[in-house]
């Protein structure tokens, strides 16, 4: 069992569309400063991309940049509820 951990990372590469994406996730314990106090805290990060692989092979169109984008604020949020779902 993993007790106090200080950084969790998930890695998942899926498809999305016509996209193969590395999701990042990482999960860090932190503190928040406030009025002279602290509290814990879970810091959440997310990082979706292309395969550097692929850059050789693919280059992106204007249009395809901007269905990225689209599409990648979406899967960011599904797989934030995911892992945090709000119960």
């Amino acid at each position: 069992m993993v007790t106090e951990p200080e950084i969790l990372q998930i890695l998942l590469v899926k498809n999305i569309e016509n996209f193969v994406v590395n999701v990042w996730t990482r999960c860090k314990s932190g503190l928040i400063a406030n009025n002279n106090q602290t509290h814990s805290a879970l810091i959440v990060e997310q990082d979706l991309n292309t395969l550097a692989q692929d850059l050789e092979d693919r280059k992106f169109h204007l249009e395809e940049i901007k269905s990225f984008f689209s599409l990648i604020q979406l899967e960011s949020q599904a797989i934030l509820q995911l892992y945090f779902p709000n119960n």
